[in-house]
């Protein structure tokens, strides 16, 4: 799964990045499908209350572009001073990597990492590259249609198939061929199972 491979290499990853670091998997009109912060509370809360997502010169540049940047060689700050501000909670150094497949509409995922005592080496960036893309990738095969999401969570909270139909307007057999291929989609064997993994992957 995507999350359990990021916690599988969690000590790899904090070897590149201890000072903390952010994984958003496929990032979507509002919001990532599944995300990772482990950045200070501190620099959480003053980058949360201050917005500062919408003037972080790290998120402009892993929403237009695909690859890896070091943080420096990012030129542009903002009157906001967002690179200046990760400095003062630890982050001096640190590279941003953006993942997206070549498909039309795909969603990408991005990730920021760093450093508080020098920049990553080509070599460290290259395994955090390496383990984001699997990890999108196994995110991506887990994606659900707002349809497939949307019966499933019915499921998950103890809805039967009558009550969703009724609930969603549709028939019953529209129902059981959107949870039965929202099970595949999963990779399950069971509409259960399918939901546990859906919320372990942050999918509902």
């Amino acid at each position: 799964m995507s999350i359990s491979t990021i916690k599988n290499q969690a000590e790899t990853i904090r070897d590149c990045a201890p000072a903390g670091y952010y994984i958003g998997l496929r990032v979507g009109f509002y919001a990532p499908e599944a995300e990772i912060n482990t950045f200070s509370s501190e620099w959480v809360e003053r980058y949360t209350i201050d917005a500062l997502a919408l003037f972080d010169p790290l998120r402009h540049w892993a929403l237009k572009n695909i690859g890896s940047i070091r943080w420096s060689d990012i030129s542009a700050d903002t009157p906001n001073k967002v690179l200046s501000l990760y400095g003062n909670y630890g982050c001096s150094f640190g590279v941003v990597i953006a993942i997206q497949n070549k498909k039309a509409g795909a969603k990408r995922s991005i990730a920021y990492f760093a450093r508080s005592d020098r920049e990553l080496y080509d070599t460290e960036i290259q395994q955090l590259h390496n383990i984001l893309s699997v990890a999108h990738s196994e995110q991506e095969r887990l994606s659900l249609t707002n349809a497939q999401r949307e019966a499933l969570m019915m499921f998950a909270n103890g809805k039967r198939h009558k009550e969703i139909a009724f609930l969603l307007g549709i028939s019953q057999s529209a129902v059981k061929a959107r949870i039965k291929s929202a099970v595949a989609r999963m990779g399950a064997t069971t509409t259960a199972q399918a939901a546990a993994i859906a919320m372990k992957n942050g999918l509902l």
